[in-house]
C-alpha cells in the first residue's frame, strides 16, 4: 500500500512540472516574440530618428528654429510610415507628435524635437533632460502587443516601444582656449582666473571656450555665447561660477603647435618712404580709416601726410622707439605684409594697420615672451591687423584675408573647405618645452606679454598665439571690435570693453548620430 502511494506522489509530481515546464515554455515564446517586435520598432525607431535628425542642421550656422525642427518631425514621421507599409498618417508636424496612428497597423509614434528623454549625467551623476535643438526622440510602440500563452497567468497584452535619440554634435571650434593645467605651482594664485572677466567687461565668444581649469566671470552675463557653442573644461574647480553651457573633457587640451617663424635670413625692418603713398592708396581702397581719438566717431581719411609704413623684419632698439614715436592720435603707421619680429615691444598711441589690403598676404606680429615692454596699446586708438575690408561693415563678415604668404597661417576646417588664416600676432615663449600636463611645468612663466589696454578699438583677425602668455585685453571696442582665436596659458579681460571672440574657421559640419546613452534595448535613459 505504501509503495501505491508513493507511485501516485510521483505521478502528481511528473504532471505537475510537466505543466510548469510547458508554462515557461509558452511564456518563453511571447517574451521571444515580443523581442523580435521590439528589434522591429528599435529598428524602424533608428531609421526615423536618423532621417528627421539630418534636418536639424543648416549650413554655416548652428542655428536650429521651428522651420528645422517641423521639417524633421515630418520627415521622421514619413520615415517610420513607409517602413512599416501604411501611408504617412495625417498627424501634424507643426508640434511634437504624440500617439499617431500608424495606418491599420496596432503601432503608435511620438516624435518629438528637442528630445526629451531624461539621461544619466556620469559627471554630475543626476538624470538630465538633454534640451538640445539638434536633437530629435523617436517611439515606436504598440501598446497592445497580444499574447498566446501568457494568458493563462491573466495576461492578454503587453505595451511594447522603443526609443531612439539622434542628435547632431559638433566638435571643438575653440575661439578662446586656456592651457594653464588645474594642479598650479605658484602659490599666490590658486588658478581662479584661467579666463577671468570682470571690470564691466562684456564677451561675447562665436565659438567654443576651452579651459584647463576655470572661467570666472563677474556675472553670468558677462560671457555670452553663440547659439550651440559651449565651454569644454577639463577641471570642475571650486570657484567655477555660474559658467555658461558647459562640458567636461576628461585629458588637458593640449597646445596646437601652431607654427611659429624663422629668423633665417630675416632683413631688419625699416621706414618705407618711398612705397608708402602706394600703400596707403590700397589701405583707402579696403575701406580703412585712422582715429584722431578713442571715439570712434572722429574717423579721418588716410593721406600720405598723416601716414606712414614700415617694411617687414627684424626692429632693433632704434627702430623700435622710432615707430612708437611716429604713432599718434592724428598719424597712422602702416605696417607691410610679412613677419614683423618686435624684439624690444610695440607700444602703439594711435592707430595701427596691417594685413590692409583685402585678399592679399597679411601681417604677423612676434613677441619675444616677457620683453621689458611688451605688446601694450596704452594710448591706441585702432589697432586693425589681418581684419579685411570689414572695418567699417559687419566685423563677422572679416573673411577676406588670404593664405599669408608672407606671413604665418594656421589652417582651419570650414563648410566649404580649408581655410588658411593668419597668425596676427605671436608670443615666441622663452620656455618652448612648457609642455601641457594635469600639473604646471615650473618652466612655464607668468608674464603679460600682449596687453591690449586703454580704449582702444580692437580688430584682430586670424589667431592670436602665445601658449605661455598670460594675455590681458582692457581695451573698449564700443560693441563693435572683435578678437580672432584667442590660444593662451590664461587670458583676463578688464576694463569695461565689449569684445566679440570669433573662431575663424566658421561652425563646422555637424555629424549626425544616434545618442547610444539613450537608444537601444540596453538603455540608461528614461521617457
Amino acid at each position: 500500500m505504501k509503495r501505491e502511494t508513493q507511485r501516485g506522489q510521483s505521478l502528481v509530481l511528473l504532471v505537475g512540472g510537466m505543466l510548469a515546464f510547458l508554462a515557461i515554455a509558452a511564456l518563453a515564446i511571447d517574451v521571444s516574440s515580443m523581442y523580435s517586435t521590439r528589434q522591429t520598432e528599435k529598428a524602424a525607431a533608428d531609421a526615423a530618428a536618423l532621417a528627421g535628425g539630418q534636418d536639424l542642421q543648416v549650413k554655416g550656422t548652428r542655428t536650429v528654429d521651428g522651420t528645422q525642427q517641423q521639417r524633421a518631425r515630418a520627415h521622421a514621421l514619413e520615415d517610420v510610415a513607409g517602413r512599416f507599409g501604411v501611408p504617412t498618417p495625417a498627424c501634424a508636424p507643426t508640434a511634437d507628435i504624440s500617439d499617431c496612428p500608424l495606418g491599420t497597423t496596432a503601432y503608435r509614434v511620438d516624435i518629438s524635437t528637442p528630445a526629451k528623454t531624461t539621461r544619466w549625467d556620469a559627471a554630475t551623476k543626476t538624470f538630465s533632460q538633454p534640451g538640445d535643438l539638434r536633437t530629435i526622440q523617436v517611439t515606436v510602440r504598440n501598446p497592445s502587443f497580444s499574447l498566446s500563452f501568457a494568458r493563462i497567468f491573466g495576461q492578454s497584452t503587453w505595451a511594447v516601444g522603443e526609443t531612439s535619440v539622434a542628435s547632431i554634435d559638433y566638435g571643438e571650434k575653440y575661439a578662446l582656449v586656456t592651457l594653464r593645467p588645474p594642479n598650479p605651482l605658484r602659490t599666490h594664485d590658486q588658478n581662479q582666473d584661467d579666463i577671468f572677466v570682470k571690470g564691466g567687461t562684456h564677451l561675447n565668444v562665436v565659438g567654443d571656450i576651452g579651459t584647463n581649469s576655470n572661467v570666472v566671470p563677474d556675472n553670468l552675463s558677462s560671457v555670452t555665447l553663440g547659439d550651440g557653442f559651449k565651454v569644454y573644461y577639463y577641471d570642475t574647480y571650486q570657484y567655477w561660477t555660474s559658467p555658461p553651457p558647459g562640458e567636461q573633457i576628461f585629458a588637458p587640451i593640449p597646445d596646437p603647435n601652431y607654427p611659429t617663424p624663422s629668423r633665417s635670413g630675416v632683413l631688419a625692418a625699416g621706414e618705407d618712404t618711398t612705397g608708402c603713398t602706394a600703400q596707403i592708396t590700397k589701405a583707402v581702397a579696403a575701406g580703412y580709416v585712422g582715429y584722431a581719438s578713442k571715439d570712434p566717431g572722429s574717423a579721418y581719411t588716410l593721406t600720405p601726410s598723416n601716414t606712414r609704413c614700415w617694411h617687414s623684419g627684424t626692429y632693433d632698439a632704434t627702430e623700435t622707439s622710432k615707430i612708437n614715436g611716429a604713432i599718434k592720435n592724428d598719424t597712422a603707421v602702416l605696417l607691410e605684409p610679412g613677419v614683423h619680429f618686435f624684439d624690444n615691444g610695440f607700444s602703439p598711441g594711435g592707430t595701427v594697420i596691417g594685413g590692409y589690403e583685402a585678399g592679399k598676404p597679411g601681417v604677423s606680429l612676434v613677441f619675444p615672451e616677457s620683453v621689458s615692454n611688451p605688446f601694450s596699446g596704452n594710448n591706441a586708438t585702432l589697432i586693425a591687423l589681418n581684419a579685411g575690408s570689414c572695418i567699417n561693415g559687419d566685423p563677422l563678415a572679416c573673411t577676406d584675408w588670404a593664405a599669408p604668404t608672407n606671413g604665418l597661417g594656421v589652417d582651419f576646417v570650414t563648410p566649404t573647405g580649408t581655410l588658411t588664416v593668419p597668425e596676427s600676432i605671436i608670443v615666441f615663449p622663452k620656455t618652448p618645452f612648457c609642455i601641457v600636463g594635469a600639473t604646471e611645468n615650473p618652466s612655464c612663466r607668468s608674464v603679460n606679454t600682449v596687453d591690449l589696454e586703454g580704449g582702444g578699438l580692437w580688430f584682430l583677425a586670424g589667431v592670436q598665439y602665445g601658449p605661455t602668455d598670460d594675455m590681458k585685453i582692457s581695451g573698449n571696442s564700443y560693441g563693435k571690435g572683435f578678437v580672432g582665436q584667442i590660444v593662451a596659458y590664461t587670458v583676463q579681460y578688464t576694463g569695461g570693453s565689449v569684445i566679440t571672440e570669433v573662431y575663424p574657421g566658421g561652425p563646422g559640419n555637424g555629424i549626425l548620430h544616434l545618442d547610444k546613452r539613450c537608444s537601444g534595448l540596453n538603455t540608461t535613459c528614461y521617457p
